[in-house]
């Protein structure tokens, strides 16, 4: 579903949700607005019978699993530090550290002749996803993807 909940006067929706069903029969659920209050952080929730992941604004809040493996404790620390109010407040404060990150990875795999891990085809599955949602919304169905 898509809807102007908090902006009616902008021509773009502010609030979109959207569940998904994985090719496990795990579900999931895609929320993004424009339109909380006062603002949040952007957020992602990873949950499941063996584990949780809960990605706050740059920062790991959870990192758990039934089954901690070697690595767990360092993830931990080294991702715990929350990094500045990001963009609740001030859309000038959304921090650019990760596009900067990713277009020296990109420059590099030219300069290289390498392949760059995030190539086309896998760029096309998150849009694909996204154009599924505005389907979906759209003609009031549920669109399969794959």
């Amino acid at each position: 579903f898509t809807e102007s909940i908090a902006h009616p006067q902008i021509e773009a929706e502010d609030t979109a949700v959207a569940i998904v069903r994985f090719s496990n029969k795990a579900l999931g659920v895609i929320y993004g607005t424009s339109g909380s209050y006062p603002g949040q952080f952007k957020r992602f929730e990873i949950t499941g019978t063996k584990g949780t992941v809960v990605y706050l604004e740059d920062s790991f809040t959870v990192w758990q699993f039934a089954d901690e493996q070697a690595g767990d404790e360092e993830i931990r620390k080294r991702f715990a530090q929350q990094q500045g109010p990001g963009g609740v407040a001030d859309p000038t404060a959304i921090a650019h550290n990760n596009h900067t990150k990713n277009i020296k990875s990109f420059i590099s795999a030219i300069e290289s002749k390498s392949p760059f891990e995030l190539d086309g085809n896998e760029s096309r599955k998150a849009v694909d996803l996204i154009l599924a949602i505005y389907k979906s919304a759209k003609e009031s169905k549920t669109i399969q993807l794959g």
